[in-house]
């Protein structure tokens, strides 16, 4: 089993599950919260680049940090919300050599039902080309820090999305 680059997990729990999903992964797993499996959810794929079957493989035969890295999608973010989940991914993208490395993403929002069924996905959500934006939850708020150049200095934005309105599939 392979569990990515960033062999991060991510936890959520409410009331009655704990949801887990690893960063190299397309699926989450559902748990009870005594800690018991009771199910895995397939997490769609229809704008980022997903996680390949063979990413191990890709992976070890990779010639370069940027082959590593980009050749699939990373869990950033997991959060239960009242009858729904949502997942943050990136893609991340590098430009240049080792040691001057440009790391940027690109982060997509995908809300599941209970029932695993699609609210919606991979939703794109801005951010500058500039750094790797942060992305985290705060109850049904998903909060995006990011950090685009203006000239030569760093200003620092944070965007907000209600992931409780009937705007929160529109992206950002």
């Amino acid at each position: 089993m392979y569990f990515g680059v960033n062999a991060n997990a991510y936890v959520t729990i409410d009331a009655q599950e704990v949801f887990l999903a690893y960063a190299g992964r397309n699926d989450i797993l559902r748990l009870s919260r005594e800690g018991k499996r009771a199910d895995t959810i397939r997490v769609p794929v229809v704008t980022r680049r997903g996680v390949p079957e063979d990413i191990a493989e890709r992976i070890i035969n990779a010639a370069t940090l940027k082959e590593r890295v980009t050749q699939h999608s990373q869990v950033q973010a997991v959060q239960a919300l009242p009858g729904r989940l949502a997942i943050v991914y990136e893609d991340l993208e590098l430009e240049g050599d080792l040691p001057a490395v440009k790391l940027h993403a690109n982060i997509y929002l995908t809300i599941l039902s209970r029932s695993d069924e699609p609210v919606c996905v991979n939703v794109p959500h801005h951010s500058s080309a500039d750094a790797r934006p942060v992305t985290f939850f705060a109850g049904d708020q998903l909060y995006v820090l990011d950090r685009p150049l203006e000239g030569e200095r760093v200003s620092t934005v944070i965007r907000r999305y209600d992931l409780s309105s009937q705007d929160a599939c529109s992206g950002g």
